[in-house]
């Protein structure tokens, strides 16, 4: 083994120089090269003091009796140190600022709350610990273990030897269950917004228009608008949308004129669409201008991501098809278009049952039908219902009423339509009113079982045919 200290030499102007602080060499048992290493110090025996300590480390280090000196400049230094080292390393890989600013915000947060100042106060249990006491939705805990994975991930690749305690932490069962829940912008909310935005308006509209997101119409230049084209686009680029997929949208003509009426004089392609527009308070100050509730009854909320909401609904509203509706959106599964972007508050359901065809009017009809059709010339009804010619009174030779044009013409025809029925006219007296039941009442009887029934569906019969029967009645009377 060869362990000595020397002042390192070299030659200037013929003359031999030596350098003021010392270095060490050292070659141990099983090694071919010698290794040197600075010992900053002048004094000889302080050099050779260091290089001993050196050199006995080395030795315990081979034999596991001592923390290798990697390993234990990273447990030794602070975490900030690391964290910043790991961004830069984002930055240089070329990473998205979105998720690079996530992440960092993600760990500094965890390293406060959990107090991990080195790298030995990171452990699994100090995680779930903080992940008890947070009531976060289940994805935001999710992407906080993920953050930080990725981070002690990366510090145990560049020092061999360390685990990641984070590897045995098992994520949270995501169901959809979302801890905000939003409410999408109605058209007559926008309508009353708008009235109140001031300059504001030009993205309230494009928002709700497009759907895209808050950070994304930040991050627009008046480069990546088209105004003048026959069909005016906005352009999205791949690095400013959330899926890194460039997109071509059609602008409405409320957001194209309001769009030329904003734009500076002076803008250039890289001028930004919008400025710093949205604040939370400015924006709750416009919702109260409004008068919309920033949280309604049920605990929804209206935020600006609502916006993308009610783009949703007001295409759906509108007639336009999920899978329109899913590009718009630039949503990569349907589901996302049509439950969670679905406020259901807004879907015309009482239309929907409305307009569906009426079950007793059908029957009516059907009835009624059935009832004329079988009258034979001279009608039971008739014969049971009109009072009996008086003894005395000469005998009448006259026919029998026919029944009106309108009602041989429903019988021919039939009285069912297809395409749905005519107005039900309003409660008439009964038919047992109209026709004189003075014997009846005498002798305490029944009206007739055809006449009975006739009466108990009088009121879903349609008006023509409620007119029809009493032409009859008042005929025979």
């Amino acid at each position: 083994m060869i362990c000595s200290v020397f002042r390192p030499s070299r030659k200037k102007n013929g003359k031999t120089v030596y350098q003021r602080l010392y270095s060490g060499q050292y070659r141990l048992e099983g090694q071919t090269n010698r290794t040197r290493v600075p010992l900053h110090t002048p004094d000889k025996r302080v050099a050779e003091k260091r290089l001993q300590e050196i050199v006995s480390n080395i030795e315990r280090e081979s034999v596991g009796l001592a923390v290798p000196s990697k390993l234990r400049q990273v447990l030794e230094r602070p975490l900030p140190d690391h964290l910043d080292d790991f961004i830069a390393d984002l930055e240089a890989r070329k990473n998205d600022s979105v998720y690079i600013y996530d992440t960092e915000r993600r760990i500094r947060s965890l390293m406060n709350d959990c107090g991990w100042v080195h790298f030995g106060d990171i452990t699994a249990d100090s995680f779930t610990t903080w992940r008890v006491k947070h009531p976060k939705a289940r994805k935001t805990l999710n992407d906080y273990l993920s953050s930080a994975r990725n981070f002690v991930g990366w510090l145990c690749k560049k020092t061999p030897g360390i685990v990641n305690p984070l590897a045995s932490v098992a994520k949270v069962k995501d169901d959809g269950t979302r801890v905000r829940v939003r409410r999408a912008f109605s058209f007559d909310e926008l309508v009353r917004l708008v009235a109140v935005a001031g300059e504001r308006v030009a993205m309230y509209l494009t928002a709700f228009y497009t759907g895209l997101r808050r950070n994304e119409l930040e991050s627009l230049t008046w480069g990546d608008v088209e105004l003048d084209l026959p069909t005016p686009l906005i352009i999205v680029p791949a690095h400013v949308s959330k899926n890194r997929k460039a997109k071509q949208m059609a602008l409405h003509k409320d957001v194209v004129a309001e769009l030329r009426r904003v734009k500076p004089l002076n803008a250039t392609p890289d001028t930004k669409l919008f400025r710093k527009y949205y604040r939370t308070k400015q924006f709750k100050a416009d919702l109260k201008a409004a008068g919309l509730p920033y949280q309604d009854a049920q605990g929804r909320y209206l935020d600006f991501h609502s916006f993308r909401y009610g783009t949703n609904m007001n295409m759906a509203i509108n007639g336009v098809s999920g899978r329109v509706r899913m590009d718009v959106m630039r949503h990569s599964d349907p589901r996302l278009t049509e439950i969670t972007y679905a406020d259901t508050e807004q879907l015309p359901t009482a239309k929907a049952i409305t307009s569906l065809p009426s079950v007793m009017e059908a029957y009516a009809q059907l009835h009624a039908q059935s009832l004329v059709s079988s009258l034979p010339p001279e009608s039971s009804v008739v014969q049971q219902t009109i009072s009996p010619t008086p003894p005395n009174a000469p005998e009448s030779k006259e026919e029998q009423p026919v029944l009106s044009s309108e009602v041989q013409s429903s019988q021919n025809k039939g009285m069912v339509g297809t395409t749905g029925f005519e107005g039900v006219a309003p409660p008439l007296p009964l038919l047992s009113q109209t026709i004189p039941y003075a014997q009846r009442d005498a002798q305490g009887k029944e009206p007739p079982p055809d006449l009975k029934s006739l009466m108990s569906v009088w009121g879903h019969l349609p008006k023509r045919v409620q007119q029809a029967l009493l032409s009859i009645v008042e005929d025979l009377r």
